[in-house]
């Protein structure tokens, strides 16, 4: 199992460079509103540094799908995470560029995900929270997420919670096709611990091995 790392939420060039040698397999740019929030100029300019093989997923919630088509084509990100409430139709016309996000509260949630298959290249499942879209910190119910890689023929990535300490709980006991993290390396919003995420990211790697 080799198990995909996407370190979420990155706002400067430091960062980026930086998690991007320790072995992170994507790094993500938040353009929703946020804490972590960059523009697309920014964005484009931290990319053009980033090494060939690392891809780069832009996060969107609810954007206009031409906000959404001029983010891609300026910045050169390879991949669209859509946090918000983007049905089927959104989905067709960014494909296959989408990763759509569903914020899980029960096992019924999983099920909602099915119909989207054909027009996905992967699911991330999120925590169910009042507070936003992603980047709550908070964790949800891993065997719900199990139950989703079981049932879903599409990869299924999961994110919320997830930090050094719990990462290796998290897929052993899901086996996902990856993780995504963000406030659970984090300093403070948008500013990454590098030391914790060297700690995840090596344990994530020597247990694949």
């Amino acid at each position: 199992m080799n198990t995909k790392i996407k370190i979420c939420g990155i706002t400067t060039e430091k960062d980026a460079i930086q998690i991007a040698n320790l072995g992170a397999d994507a790094i993500g740019f938040i353009f929703a509103k946020s804490p972590r929030q960059v523009d697309i100029e920014k964005a484009r300019d931290i990319i053009s540094k980033l090494p060939s093989f690392v891809s780069t997923v832009g996060i969107f919630v609810n954007q206009p799908m031409e906000y959404m088509k001029k983010a891609i084509e300026y910045s050169g990100i390879d991949c669209i995470q859509l946090h918000g409430d983007e049905g089927i139709d959104v989905c067709e016309k960014l494909y296959p560029r989408v990763i759509k996000v569903a914020r899980i509260k029960e096992l019924d949630d999983i099920e909602r995900l099915i119909p989207f298959s054909h027009v996905v290249r992967a699911f991330l499942l999120d925590t169910y929270s009042k507070k936003g879209y992603g980047g709550t910190g908070e964790a949800f119910d891993w065997f719900i997420a199990k139950k989703a890689v079981n049932l879903i023929t599409k990869p299924i990535i999961i994110a919320g919670g997830i930090t050094p300490e719990n990462c290796l709980i998290a897929v052993n006991e899901v086996k996902p096709y990856g993780i995504d993290v963000s406030s659970g390396v984090e300093i403070s919003p948008g500013q990454k611990n590098i030391d914790k995420v060297r700690e995840l990211i090596t344990k994530i790697k020597k247990s694949d091995i």
